[in-house]
């Protein structure tokens, strides 16, 4: 049965399906419901709106380079994705309630990790994106500069206690 579905995943490596179809159809899906819900062409634009997808996915399966970076790099999207949901789970576990300092923290926090996961890939990047090469040498110094900048931030933001207004006599 694992060799039937392994079998059949290498088929469709081999006839280009991750390389041609399934980024295509992820470029359309993305970009025809962004212009059915910002509606740019009017209300009545699904026809204009499928064109302008259709050559835009063409467009994004004919450069190689940017479909290899979306097969390299939406995996660890969806591991990132998914850490974050399993971290607003464990926030709803145990009780954090929206609006609170503790789930601020959680933010802050989710903030940090998303932040060292793209700094961690940034040398990688640097590759396929030839203006990022410049910053792959500074990756370190991104890090601590956003580091320090949040601990600032935090460090001088005011208090959440609002001042109590005087009673008018």
């Amino acid at each position: 049965m694992a060799a039937d579905l392994r079998q059949s995943l290498e088929f469709l490596q081999d006839y280009g399906f991750y390389d041609v179809v399934f980024p295509f159809i992820l470029v359309f899906t993305i970009i025809f419901a962004t212009l059915q819900k910002v509606k740019i062409f009017g209300e009545h634009s699904r026809r204009y709106n499928t064109i302008i997808a259709f050559v835009m996915a063409l467009m994004f399966v004919a450069a190689t380079k940017l479909v290899d970076a979306l097969n390299e790099y939406l995996p660890i999207v969806g591991l990132v994705l998914a850490l974050f949901l399993g971290l607003m789970l464990i926030m709803g576990i145990f009780g954090v309630k929206e609006g609170s300092g503790t789930q601020k923290l959680g933010w802050v926090l989710a903030g940090f990790v998303a932040l060292v996961v793209g700094a961690s890939y940034l040398p990688k990047m640097g590759s396929i994106f030839g203006f990022l090469k410049p910053l792959k040498e500074y990756t370190a110094f991104i890090i601590m500069g956003a580091i320090v900048l949040g601990i600032v931030l935090w460090i001088s933001k005011e208090g959440g206690s609002k001042p109590s207004s005087s009673p008018k006599t």
